[in-house]
């Protein structure tokens, strides 16, 4: 047990492995992917998906946080929508 036949040492630096290498590689999402869902949204509910057409598409996602903006956006509309049912 603890002996190692040689072969079997991995070195990540011979392969090119490096912080700087996963930085370069890092999603470019990486600032906004792990924000917060927002207040009373649950962590397992399926999220709602839309196609745009390019020049709204284009808008959103230049949003800081287009999550949170979109889901405000609906819920203001939701809330005209409802208030002219009554």
């Amino acid at each position: 047990m603890g002996d190692f036949h040689p072969s079997a040492i991995f070195c990540y630096s011979s392969l090119g492995y490096s912080y700087e290498n996963e930085l370069k590689t890092m999603r470019k999402d990486y600032e906004t992917r792990f924000q917060p869902k927002g207040v009373g949204v649950k962590h397992d509910t399926k999220p709602i998906t839309v196609m745009l057409p390019d020049d709204l598409d284009q808008y959103v996602r230049a949003k800081k946080n287009r999550s949170e903006w979109l889901r405000q956006v609906i819920a203001e509309a939701v809330a005209k929508e409802q208030a002219l049912a009554y």
